[in-house]
């Protein structure tokens, strides 16, 4: 398995929608951003037939320090949670 980087998935957008690269790493960047506000608002970011993200809270919760076995409190936080949609489900499976 390998991993794509920024630039090499700029450089298909850019390609695939016939504009420069200048053009297309501008507005990957514009829709992550409006996608990250979404998301530091609270608010789920539905990516049409590929995935939707949500914020949400992980509870406060107790743990171990790995290293001292001692008891430690974590806090809750915030995260983004992924689900991909059916469609790309059924990509990745082939079908």
């Amino acid at each position: 398995m390998s991993k794509t980087a920024h630039t090499a998935l700029v450089s298909a957008a850019a390609k695939s929608a016939g504009v420069s690269e200048a053009q297309a790493k501008s507005t990957i960047e514009a829709y992550l951003s409006s996608v990250q506000g979404e998301l530091v608002a609270g608010n789920d970011v539905a990516m049409g037939s590929f995935a939707t993200i949500k914020s949400e809270v992980r509870a406060a919760r107790t743990g171990r320090n790995p290293s001292t076995g001692a008891t430690i409190q974590i806090p809750e936080k915030r995260v983004a949670s992924f689900k991909a949609s059916t469609a790309l489900k059924n990509a990745l499976a082939g079908s």
